[in-house]
């Protein structure tokens, strides 16, 4: 269903550009032909000018209507800016062309508002899962021989003469100096 409103605005506004054009070029035709009969009979014709330039700003503000709706699909995250763009032109379109007799400024204003609205949607977040125990905790490693510590494990020994203990790397005891 999500992806019917998000094509809808487009759509909407591209149809709406499309009347807008249409408007456009047939102003500006209608301007050329005016113009033409005016020049043949030599009669005065009024603001002629005028027309063509509206028709050619319909034109383009068509152009722009379509071209914006057609990016929205491809570049969803760009929704907002492009459905802004279809509604401004739209509203430019009431003055140059009166929106395409209204129906295609109410086309584009409703496609840009859908293209802001029925944007891309966020995708849904699952919240992270705890690590799995495993059977059993791998068992500590037992401490590597220091390279100075006699074969059965030891690294202290007491000293014959003095009794105190000492390390097993001393060769000589640091409280008596007795030899080992």
């Amino acid at each position: 269903m999500s992806e019917n409103k998000q094509i809808a605005g487009p759509i909407l506004a591209f149809v709406g550009g499309l009347v807008i054009l249409i408007y456009g070029a047939v102003e500006v035709y209608i301007g050329e032909v005016a113009s033409s009969i005016g020049n043949l009979n030599g009669l005065p014709v009024l603001n002629i000018g005028g027309v063509i330039i509206g028709g050619t700003l319909g034109i383009v503000f068509g152009l722009v209507i379509m071209a914006s709706s057609v990016a929205v699909p491809s570049y969803p995250d760009s929704n907002l800016g492009l459905g802004v763009l279809i509604i401004l032109f739209s509203i430019f379109s009431l003055v140059s062309v009166g929106g395409g007799s209204g129906v295609g400024f109410l086309l584009g204003v409703l496609g840009g508002t859908c293209c802001i609205v029925f944007g891309p949607e966020e995708p849904v977040r699952s919240p992270p899962t705890p690590p799995t125990p495993s059977a059993s905790p791998p068992a500590p490693k037992p401490p590597a021989p220091s390279p100075t510590a006699d074969p059965l494990g030891r690294t202290q020994h007491a000293c014959p003469r003095c009794g105190k203990i000492s390390l097993i790397a001393f060769t000589v005891c640091p409280f008596c100096g007795h030899r080992f």
